[in-house]
């Protein structure tokens, strides 16, 4: 947790605080993490797997489709903990800290960017 404390959580990114019976982590063998505002999972996922050689789930996999009232997890990964030795954990979270981070930067940057009449030049990343 202290990997979590140091390197997403200044990011803007939380942890999912619903726990049962009083446990401090929800989720089982898993954690799940809340993105900030205007960072897709999706994103994060792709990126995290092509930057970093890091596997984290994006939350819409888990969605229930069709279902309008199901809840939503655009902004939201999923990171299990079951197999590895903490010290490749927390290097897993120093990771991912570095791929949000880079999102971050880059969202910021890009919404500096606009053409003529203040439209912005941002181009979809598309579907994966």
């Amino acid at each position: 947790m202290d990997a979590i404390e140091r390197h997403l959580v200044p990011l803007g990114v939380s942890v999912s605080k619903v726990s049962l019976e009083g446990k401090d982590v929800f989720g089982g063998y898993f954690i799940w993490f809340e993105l900030p505002e205007g960072v897709s999972a999706e994103r994060i996922a792709v990126s995290a797997k092509e930057k970093e050689n890091l596997i984290v789930a994006q939350g819409d996999m888990f969605e229930v489709y069709g279902d309008e009232q199901a809840v939503r997890f655009e902004r939201w990964v999923r990171v299990c903990f079951a197999w590895e030795e903490e010290e490749l954990l927390v290097e897993g979270i120093e990771r991912l800290g570095k791929v949000v981070g880079d999102m971050l930067r880059g969202s910021m940057n890009e919404g500096k960017k606009s053409g003529r009449n203040g439209e912005s030049l941002r181009t979809p990343m598309g579907s994966f």
